[in-house]
């Protein structure tokens, strides 16, 4: 349980910094565009962890008159609660959950892909495609040299047990855009599209 607090905590500073939050926030800016003022919108937010990105995302929401909803799904969920009335935490299965009667407007997963089988990820963006009723964005690391030397020395100088080893290996099992867009091509989702972002990130 600590150790578990511990790794979150780090995730948490990591994505403020590092470009986990912002992100997120640079695509909610374009697709807000087609939004009104209090506009209820409901996002749910694949494997959340501490609730830090979906946390965000509500406060950016209330920050532009939105009204945003947040659901988080995480294995792990609720071991750190995000203390915003906007945000529900879940302990919740992508797969299980997928079955369910819910769907939200948008759909996003941070860093969460690359933790799931390889032969499970196409069925996973599906999942994530049945549950949004207006768009899917996913975001995870992309695999490089560069990419793991820089996680290894973040996590050696600033990490706990847990990320020292969970950083630098999610790295090495990260994306290079022809795969993520051969995942979309798997998963029959056209509307999906590649592209690069700061901090050793795909979208």
């Amino acid at each position: 349980e600590a150790e578990l607090r511990e790794a979150l905590e780090f995730l948490t500073r990591v994505n403020r910094l590092f470009g986990g939050v912002s992100n997120v926030l640079d695509l909610f800016k374009v697709w807000s565009r087609s939004w009104t003022r209090g506009q209820r919108v409901t996002v749910l937010d694949v494997g959340s962890g501490a609730g830090d990105i979906a946390a965000a995302l509500a406060s950016w929401g209330r920050s532009r008159g939105f009204d945003l909803r947040v659901t988080g799904i995480d294995a792990a969920a609720g071991a750190a609660a995000s203390g915003d009335p906007a945000v529900e935490l879940v302990r919740a299965d992508l797969f299980d959950f997928a079955r369910s009667a819910r769907r939200f407007d948008y759909v996003i997963s941070s860093m969460t892909l690359h933790h799931i089988p390889e032969e499970r990820q196409a069925e996973a963006l599906l999942a994530c495609d049945r549950l949004a009723r207006r768009g899917v964005a996913v975001v995870d690391l992309e695999r490089s040299l560069p990419a793991y030397w820089s996680v290894k020395l973040l996590t050696w100088l600033f990490g706990g047990r847990v990320t020292r080893c969970d950083g630098p290996l999610s790295v090495r099992k990260g994306f290079r855009e022809e795969e993520l867009a051969a995942l979309a091509r798997r998963a029959r989702l056209g509307y999906l599209e590649v592209r690069r972002r700061p901090f050793f990130r795909l979208s």
